[in-house]
């Protein structure tokens, strides 16, 4: 019983450390300044070699919103104007 018990706990505490430990990306809300052009990137899952179909993509800036999704890949690409973008 005392085994089972040590295994369970050993198992808890390696996934709690896993997860506080995974490395976050970048903040989703904060501006960036661009050159006009096209936004590129891939949308990742959390699973290993899974991407993310038909996630929403949005920016925000000059007092307008810019829209896209991702493809089949995971894959997009937005268009966007020079300036402050968020």
């Amino acid at each position: 019983m005392k085994r089972w018990f040590l295994l369970a706990s050993t198992l808890f505490i390696a996934l709690l450390v896993s997860t506080c430990t995974t490395p976050q990306g970048p903040n989703p809300q904060e501006p960036v300044t661009l050159e006009p052009g096209t936004l590129m990137g891939v949308v990742k899952g959390d699973l290993q070699n899974t991407t993310i179909y038909r996630a929403e993509i949005i920016a925000q800036g000059g007092g307008k919103t810019y829209k896209t999704h991702t493809d089949k890949e995971g894959k997009y690409a937005l268009h966007l104007p020079a300036g402050t973008t968020t």
